[in-house]
Parts: structure tokens; C-alpha cells; sequence
């Protein structure tokens, strides 16, 4: 053979071998292109996911290094069952978390999944009506009388129980040390039957109706349905008062020093009672205030009026005592310099406003005006143009103020 049939030859060779390497990275590309995109779409939960019958509940969940993760519970029986035993096992792990697997389960953990049931997968109709859907569930939830947590479970999901009817019982293993004292989630909003809490849980206890931390010095809400509730003279700090459907009375004890904002709404209207020994807080004219600072902290109406004690001198994140009631006007005496209204008044709009002092307060916050829009202001005499003047920054929010002056 001569060189040039060498060469050629050689160069062919390398061509095909070329041509194989080329192949073989376009294959392996291919595959890592596909395993990205995987990866990308990947949901471990729902990658795990199994489902069991266990006396007439259907049990979905999956199995995780640290155990298995119930993310719903679906009653079967069209009769309903009185009493919800969750398994301490599923999947040959113990059960140690409960919650949808689109579920905050904390504060700062992020939802990247809507909507987020509960977990008998019951929610909030898309039509924003109230309704609970799937509806049928939620007839065969009402039905269940007892919900009883294995003392495996540490995590549960803060909308856990969300929507769940009232009037049911339930036990708080020793476990779970965080979930239920959130505001504005599911376990203080229901009114349970009873409550029952490990003697080992460090977090959480009940008295008196009354979700409280271990140590008895914060009020987390109150979960349990009574006309007259009395907080413990342990508690110093009410974080949360939660829902206080068929509540009547709150007594507020001497050991109280801190009431946090917005912590006591409700919708009906409710007394609030204050030990005549405490030094913080005290009732006027139906509504609870600050002492020292002379914070309006809840504000009762009264046959749709909103009359504020002359002692208080900030409206500021205050709680409405009786939210279901039709507002029609708030009184503000000269004593106030500083307000916020609360934004459950933008419902409630048209109303009357009737300031008496010669100088405006202060708008501490801007969206604090909140029913000012298409209400009437009425103010001294002689004062409109001052009103007007300082509140010259709520009318470049394209509020226009009606005020009115006083005869």
C-alpha cells in the first residue's frame, strides 16, 4: 500500500472514530437534557405517594427517611365514623406529619402549591362564597366526634384542621410543639369539645378553655365553646384570641400586661371585663384600652355605634368587638391624636364620622382612612378648612373628604 492509501485510510479511520464520539455525546446530552428535565418536574412527596383503607378511611401518604407524612384523610362510609383513629403506622414507618403536601407548616415556609386544603382536602370554593368544597366530605367530616393523634406525630400543618366543624375532641401529643398558636390559622378559630394535651408536651396546655404555653404566661386563643371565659391569672401576654363563637363575657385577670394588635375581634359583640387590680388595661364605655398609652385595644359597638371613651388617645391596629354588626357611625372625642382605623370599616361604608375636636389627629397611616371614602365627616364649627389642611395627604390618595360642619 503507499502513503497516500495510508493516509487515507488513516483519515477515514479517524472520521468514523469521530463520527462514534459524536454519536455517543449527542446520546449522553440527550439523556442529561432529560434527566434535568426531570429533575425540574420532580415532586418527591407525590413521587412517594401510596394510599391505604383503614377502618373505613381512606389514608394518603408517603414514606420519608424520617417517617411518613399523612397528606389526606378521606372518610368512606356514607354512615360516617364517630371516631378518627389515625394510624401510628403506615408504609412500615411511624407517622410523624400531618398537612397537605402544598401545606405551610411554619411561619416563613413558603406555599408553592394552590389551593392548600386541609387534610380531609376541604376548601374554600373558588367562587369565594364561604362554600366548603368537596361538600360531601365535609357532611361526613362534620359526622366524626373524635380525632385522636398518635403520639408519634411532631409536625401537623397550620391550616391542619382548618374549616373543621366545632364541637369535636381532640388530643395534643407530646410531639408537636408548634402549628396551633399561629394567627389567623385553622386550631384556634375552632370551638373543640374538649382538648386534651401530653403531660410531656412542652409547648402547649389547656385551662379553662384556654390554649396556653407550657408555662401558663401566654394566652394562644381560645379553643374550647363557652358563654363566660375566664383567663387564667397566670397569663401576662394574649397573643391570639382566635374565634369567639358563642362567647358572651371575657375576663380579663390582674396578671395581663400585654395584649398584642389586633388580638381580641369577634363577631358578635362581647363584654370585656377587666380586674379593677390591673394596671395596664380597663373598660370604658364597653371597650378595652391601654392605661399607659391610652391605645384603643377593642373597640365595642353598641346598636351600630362606635362611641370612644374621651380616656383614649391612639386608635391604632385596634380589634372590633362585634365584626358581624352593621356600623353606622364612630364617635372620636378631642382626646385622640393619633389614628388607624381598622380596615374591617371598608365593609362597612358609607358611615358618619364625628370628630370633636377643634384639631384633627393624626393619620398614622395612610390606608387608616379606611371608610372615609363616601362617608360623611362631620367636624366642629368653623374647622373644615384645618381638617382639610392636615389631612391634605389622605386626599392625594383619591379620597375625596366630605366634611361637614357642625350646626
Amino acid at each position: 500500500m503507499c502513503h497516500t492509501d495510508i493516509r487515507k485510510s488513516n483519515v477515514v479511520k479517524l472520521n468514523n472514530d469521530c463520527v462514534k464520539e459524536l454519536v455517543i455525546m449527542k446520546k449522553f446530552l440527550l439523556l442529561f437534557a432529560l434527566f434535568c428535565f426531570g429533575l425540574s418536574n420532580f415532586n418527591p412527596a407525590k413521587a412517594k405517594e401510596k394510599s391505604c383503607v383503614r377502618g373505613g378511611v381512606l389514608y394518603e401518604y408517603n414514606v420519608q427517611k424520617k417517617g411518613t407524612w399523612i397528606t389526606k384523610i378521606t372518610p368512606l362510609s356514607s354512615k360516617g365514623i364517630s371516631t378518627l383513629k389515625i394510624p401510628k403506622k403506615l408504609g412500615g414507618r411511624e407517622v410523624v406529619k400531618l398537612g397537605s403536601t402544598g401545606a405551610i407548616f411554619f411561619i416563613g415556609d413558603i406555599n408553592t402549591k394552590e389551593p392548600n386544603p386541609n387534610i380531609f382536602g376541604v376548601e374554600d370554593s373558588s367562587d369565594g362564597d364561604g362554600t366548603l368544597v368537596p361538600e360531601d366530605v365535609q357532611k361526613l367530616v362534620k359526622k366524626i366526634k373524635r380525632i385522636q393523634i398518635p403520639s408519634t406525630v411532631n409536625s401537623i400543618a397550620l391550616n391542619c384542621f382548618s374549616d373543621v366543624p366545632d364541637g369535636k375532641i381532640i388530643n395534643i401529643p407530646k410531639g408537636i410543639l408548634r402549628g396551633l398558636d399561629e394567627e389567623g390559622y385553622g386550631f384556634t378559630k375552632i370551638k373543640w369539645k374538649k382538648i386534651t394535651v401530653s403531660s410531656q408536651n412542652k409547648k402547649y396546655k389547656v385551662r379553662n378553655g384556654c390554649l396556653l404555653s407550657r408555662n401558663g404566661k401566654k394566652l394562644y386563643g381560645f379553643v374550647q365553646r363557652k358563654k363566660k371565659i375566664d383567663i387564667p391569672e397566670s397569663v401576662k401576654t394574649i397573643t391570639n384570641g382566635g374565634d369567639y363563637n358563642g362567647t358572651s363575657t371575657i375576663v380579663i385577670p390582674k396578671s395581663v400586661t400585654k395584649i398584642k394588635e389586633n388580638a381580641l375581634s369577634t363577631k358578635k359583640p362581647v363584654a370585656i371585663k377587666v380586674s379593677s387590680k390591673n394596671k395596664r388595661y380597663a373598660v370604658n364605655n364597653g371597650s378595652l384600652y391601654s392605661k399607659k398609652t391610652g391605645r384603643l385595644v377593642a373597640a365595642f359597638i353598641k346598636d351600630g355605634v362606635l362611641d370612644i371613651p374621651k380616656v383614649v388617645k391612639k386608635v391604632s391596629h385596634t380589634g372590633v368587638l362585634g365584626l358581624s354588626v352593621r356600623l353606622k357611625k364612630v364617635i372620636v372625642p378631642s382626646s385622640v391624636t393619633g389614628v388607624v382605623f381598622p380596615y374591617e370599616f371598608l365593609e362597612q361604608q358609607p358611615l358618619i364620622y364625628e370628630f370633636k375636636g377643634i384639631m384633627p389627629p393624626e393619620m398614622l397611616d395612610l390606608p387608616g382612612c379606611c371608610g372615609f371614602e363616601n362617608s360623611k365627616i362631620y367636624v366642629p364649627k368653623n374647622c373644615r378648612e384645618t381638617y382639610l389642611k392636615k389631612w391634605k395627604a389622605v386626599q392625594t390618595q383619591n379620597i375625596q373628604l366630605n366634611i361637614i360642619e357642625q350646626e
